[in-house]
């Protein structure tokens, strides 16, 4: 949330919202070509989000040792890391992952590998959210057209097949104007305003997205962008603040 172009983050008062958010950390380099997982760790924090997808996390060498980025966030901000990586580098695993305040109840891993493409994948998580069980997918598309329209194919069967609550957190990549993105990539989400995230310094294009089912579930969304957000990746983080009471109507005890 923005307001005079500074943040306005805070944590959920009412135990009825849930914050979520979608960050391409760029394997915690920033714009100015500085590889600094401390300043991904207090940008993630100012965030506030209590699950948040990220793309582009991997690691690195640090101090003559390898470091591995999801730990060492995971460790800084005291949140269960869920990994998905989907390429082994030299440094380590890289890919996508997600961090939360909740207990993971199951995971699963989603290959969305196209043809020779880069790999590409999915972390398809239920989560414990205060008792309540929520379905969340983190995922990072590719950059042709043709290999995220068969992407989003696989996505959409495969939530198809569970018609209750979800939370779609990821960089789809997609390069089309703002206003196109307003449509719903699957039945059953809203069309929500898609924030232009990247690149962070002057964010033309709305590669960032957050999918929220129901619908109604969906309170808020918005780019998050502070002096320190803008410095640490190449992309905005997106923000969202949903409704669990609309989340929860007509899911199963």
């Amino acid at each position: 949330m923005t307001e005079g172009g500074r943040a306005t983050l805070g944590a959920p008062s009412c135990p009825d919202r849930l914050v979520v958010a979608s960050y391409n950390i760029h394997g915690c380099v920033g714009v100015d070509g500085r590889l600094d997982p401390e300043r991904t760790a207090e940008t993630i924090r100012s965030i506030d989000a209590e699950v948040i997808g990220l793309q582009e996390v991997g690691g690195h060498a640090a101090g003559g040792r390898l470091l591995d980025q999801l730990e060492y966030l995971a460790g800084y901000l005291q949140l269960t890391p869920v990994a998905g990586p989907t390429l082994l580098r030299d440094t380590g695993a890289y890919g996508n992952a997600l961090l939360t305040r909740f207990p993971v109840i199951d995971c699963r891993r989603i290959d969305l590998t196209v043809g020779r493409g880069e790999p590409r994948g999915a972390i398809d998580v239920d989560l414990d959210v205060r008792g309540k069980r929520l379905r969340v997918i983190a995922t990072h598309f590719g950059l042709g057209w043709r290999e995220r329209r068969k992407q989003r194919s696989l996505v959409g069967k495969i939530i198809e097949e569970d018609g209750g609550p979800l939370v779609v957190l990821g960089d789809l990549n997609q390069w089309w104007p703002p206003g196109y993105c307003r449509r719903s990539s699957w039945p059953g989400f809203a069309a929500v305003p898609c924030p232009r995230t990247y690149p962070s310094r002057f964010p033309l294009l709305s590669l960032d997205r957050i999918l929220v089912r129901p619908a109604a579930a969906l309170g808020a969304i918005a780019a998050v962008r502070t002096p320190l957000v803008a410095r640490a990746s190449d992309h905005l983080p997106v923000r969202a603040v949903l409704n669990i009471r609309c989340a929860r109507h007509g899911q199963p005890g």
